[in-house]
């Protein structure tokens, strides 16, 4: 099957943060000391309460403007900055099946990436916040564009990748940070994606729902073992050239979800519409060059599988 004789075409990429107000660094101790005697509140309770309000992202920088007043913004950078002392962890092990995988609230993950080898994955996050007043429907239809955007990039682009949804970005969080996100029912991701995914490519459908994986459900748990239910989604493309061959893969909505003849390629650390540039001169040479590009996407794909089992050979060899 295709799915078997790729699925370890990509690299196997947790550790806890510390969240609670009984682990404050002692230099963060010494701070919230000098805070209260410089600035306008004498009260230590409140300052360590907002402490245990910043780990649990319900705090910010202003915040803490607001107790220690505006003279005291530095200092009160460095406080936040103290009290949350991120890690760093890797992503769950590229287009494998990993039902016990976990990941550590607020730990930090890769910066996002554009294509290199090919083989090793990109990666693109998003956090799907502000949902309170957005209706169930809505938010799938956001995670569905999401998805079978990245998905086109990657495929049109022949490199493997993962988009993580529950993952935050600046200026509200660190980029990469795990957040996590609420979820009624996993079940009703998937129905939407297995609906979506023949709305958004009309053509190749079969090869597409072969080299997009189903969306993955992992946990968040907060280092203090708090039961947060809180998830990270991820899915991961794999466009394995058997399949995509020389072929081009449009979607009919663009960025914004307009009706659009659109074919997303990987930019960079973005995903990008190949046939619409903001200079319509650029525009016209890239329709012209199309053709060519593919064909040129596609045999960078067909030597990269090919260097790759060469080496995973040699790796097993030594074993």
């Amino acid at each position: 099957m295709a799915k078997s004789s790729m699925s370890s075409v990509g690299v196997s990429q947790t550790q806890h943060t510390e969240c609670s107000t009984n682990n404050i660094p002692k230099e963060t101790g010494e701070l919230l000391k000098t805070s209260t005697s410089e600035g306008p509140t004498n009260d230590i309770e409140t300052l360590t309460l907002s402490v245990q309000e910043n780990c649990d992202n319900n705090s910010s920088v202003q915040k803490w403007s607001q107790i220690l007043g505006d003279q005291d913004d530095i200092k009160c950078k460095k406080l936040c900055e103290a009290s949350f002392a991120p890690r760093l962890c890797k992503p769950r092990p590229f287009d494998k099946s990993c039902p016990t995988f976990e990941y550590t609230q607020n730990e930090i993950l890769p910066p996002e990436t554009g294509p290199s080898n090919l083989i090793d994955p990109v990666h693109e996050y998003k956090l799907m916040a502000n949902t309170e007043n957005v209706s169930e429907e809505g938010v799938l239809k956001k995670f569905t564009s999401e998805v079978f955007r990245f998905s086109a990039g990657c495929i049109n682009s022949r490199t493997n990748g993962t988009i993580h949804f529950g993952v935050g970005d600046e200026p509200l969080y660190k980029h990469g940070q795990i957040i996590g996100l609420e979820m009624t029912s996993p079940k009703k991701y998937i129905d939407e994606f297995d609906k979506c995914i023949k709305l958004y490519f009309t053509n190749h459908t079969g090869i597409v729902q072969r080299c997009v994986r189903p969306p993955q459900f992992f946990r968040v748990k907060c280092p203090d073992n708090i039961n947060l239910d809180k998830w990270v989604i991820e899915v991961d493309v794999v466009p394995m050239y058997e399949l995509t061959l020389d072929k081009r893969f449009y979607t009919p909505f663009d960025k914004k979800g307009r009706k659009s003849k659109t074919l997303f390629i990987r930019d960079g650390a973005n995903t990008i519409d190949y046939m619409h540039d903001k200079n319509p001169k650029r525009t016209r040479q890239n329709e012209k060059d199309l053709k060519n590009d593919v064909k040129l996407w596609a045999l960078s794909r067909k030597i990269a599988e090919e260097k790759y089992r060469q080496i995973l050979g040699t790796t097993k060899g030594l074993k």
